[in-house]
């Protein structure tokens, strides 16, 4: 099975108008799903299950890509470009996760790792962990360390809503 990046480095290579590419990926897509689908048993539930956000991080990315969807809800492991997103909207949620969170995600993230809620909060997390000093991480750690378990408790309750 060849991989989503695969498929795009192989595309980007052939073909250098975006809309062609565009084209070529959504063809692509579908003949893998329908290929999937076709040697899938069929046990009357074809649909993902839905998986919900575990983190603020997870949270704010699943409303954020449901709504430039225009989708109820999106589960923390489906694809954005499955799903209907496009390099465009994509490219979007990149400038609205920087604004939010105050990391700088490369573009080439498109084509490096599959675009669901679970990856890209997993990178906006490094990110800014990578961003943050390590006498200040030190301090942080310091202080969650004396914090008793239901104050630690109560702020993440906090956090979460």
């Amino acid at each position: 099975m060849t991989s989503q990046s695969d498929q795009f480095n192989r595309i980007a290579s052939d073909e250098y108008d975006a809309e062609h590419i565009q084209e070529k990926i959504k063809a692509q897509k579908q003949a893998q799903i329908a290929s999937e689908s076709a040697s899938a048993p069929d046990e009357g539930a074809s649909e993902k299950v839905y998986i919900a956000p575990r983190t603020p991080t997870e949270k704010w990315l699943a409303e954020t890509i449901a709504e430039r969807l225009e989708l109820e809800r999106v589960s923390i492991d489906d694809d954005f470009f499955e799903l209907g997103g496009d390099s465009i909207k994509a490219l979007r949620i990149l400038s609205r996760i920087r604004d939010q969170f105050q990391v700088e995600l490369p573009q080439s993230i498109l084509f490096s790792v599959q675009f669901t809620v679970v990856e890209i909060a997993n990178l906006v997390d490094q990110y800014q962990l990578e961003a943050v000093d390590s006498d200040e991480l030190a301090v942080l750690i310091d202080e969650l360390d004396n914090l008793p378990d239901e104050d630690a408790q109560a702020q993440l309750n906090d956090d979460e809503e």
